[in-house]
């Protein structure tokens, strides 16, 4: 049995000067799994507090019922899926776990997320162009849960814009295909303008393409009406980031290959993709990268220049 340890056990308390940086995350100490203090904990509990807006009743759970162990050793594993965290990492990429939370009901989580971009610089108009990626996935029943979440949300304006990586910037023109939107009708050539769109910009066509193409053109057409005329504040590479941890969360293959695929032709590091190709991690488990081994191996361990 696991005996949460308190503030008056000097042998569990130890200073914090004289613990190494790279043990403390969050207020937990990770050199000491199966115990923790009193002050470990209040910090712990103020740390989602402050940068989600709102008590981490999940996270908690482990801490009221005495089981630290399995807390920090979750806090280990985390750390190792999304380095530096909210703690030391301030330039931002997209929008991860937004498709996921949408779709499963969690409210509280959609907004605590909108809050946490918020204070890292997102206005209110960037944070609406990525639910508005989003909701190319979760739909009517994802926007339904999207919109409970942010009922009485207060809007921050933030301080300071928010910090991308270098190198990112907003391009509109980039998702431009050329067809005419102004008529939902699939005119001639449309079709070749999309392919040739996709030979320029990844270097294939899906395979959900030609399969439109030729069963029902005028829903791809509807689409890229959709995906061509959301970002216009938010750099380009927001796009494929958020795409890519949406596809390895849902494990669709296909998705998978186009994001890594497109985050390589806006010019993304290798580094900038592994953010969100493993962050989804801490909800998939490693049976997902099977499936992105599979699918996009190959591109993955090539050469970037």
């Amino acid at each position: 049995r696991v005996v949460r340890a308190q503030t008056t056990d000097r042998s569990a308390e130890k200073d914090v000067t004289e613990r190494s940086m790279a043990d403390m995350n969050r207020g937990l100490d990770l050199s000491v799994f199966e115990t923790t203090t009193d002050s470990e904990s209040d910090q712990f509990r103020s740390f989602y507090a402050d940068k989600l807006g709102t008590p981490h009743r999940g996270l908690n759970f482990w801490l009221d019922v005495d089981r630290p162990d399995i807390l920090k050793r979750y806090r280990a594993f985390a750390d190792d899926a999304t380095p530096g965290g909210l703690e030391t990492v301030r330039k931002v990429g997209g929008f991860s776990f937004l498709v996921s939370y949408a779709m499963s009901g969690y409210a509280v989580g959609i907004r605590y997320l909108v809050h946490m971009w918020q204070t890292l610089g997102f206005s209110k108009a960037q944070v609406l162009e990525g639910l508005a990626v989003a909701f190319l996935y979760n739909g009517p029943r994802g926007s339904e849960t999207v919109a409970e979440a942010l009922d009485g949300y207060e809007w921050i304006e933030p301080a300071a814009p928010a910090v991308f990586f270098d190198g990112w910037a907003p391009d509109p023109g980039a998702f431009s295909s050329g067809m005419d939107f102004s008529t939902r009708e699939v005119l001639d050539g449309e079709m070749e303008l999309l392919e040739d769109w996709y030979l320029r910009t990844i270097g294939e066509i899906p395979p959900y393409v030609a399969f439109l193409r030729q069963h029902r053109p005028q829903l791809l057409k509807s689409w890229r009406n959709r995906y061509e005329n959301i970002l216009v504040e938010l750099p380009k590479q927001v796009m494929p980031y958020s795409q890519l941890h949406f596809n390895v969360m849902r494990g669709w293959a296909d998705g998978i290959r186009e994001s890594v695929l497109l985050a390589r032709a806006f010019g993304m590091t290798k580094e900038q993709v592994y953010e969100p190709l493993f962050s989804p991690m801490i909800n998939t488990g490693p049976e997902a990268y099977s499936i992105v081994s599979q699918a996009a191996g190959d591109v993955l361990a090539a050469d970037w220049t």
